[in-house]
């Protein structure tokens, strides 16, 4: 998969999941060994986990829209 595939996916989970609250996209873009990470949150695993969160910050945040200014899928990971 491509940069440009990866930065289609991850728009597209911003606008549709997290933004608009529909959560097809997460189905097909997350996988079961999926897990989310952040300091004093619980873990979140899988799908289910990642809609768990988002479902979270959006009932705490009913008007919750994140605008992606730069997104960098290339990086080094060490």
């Amino acid at each position: 998969m491509s940069a440009e595939d990866n930065k289609t996916i991850i728009r597209r989970v911003y606008d549709e999941a997290i933004n608009n609250g529909n959560f097809i996209i997460v189905n097909e873009s997350f996988t079961d060994d999926y897990i989310y990470r952040s300091p004093g949150s619980p873990e979140f695993h899988g799908p289910d986990g990642f809609k768990q969160l988002v479902t979270t910050y959006r009932t705490a945040f009913p008007d919750l829209h994140i605008q992606l200014d730069e997104l960098i899928v290339e990086a080094t990971r060490w």
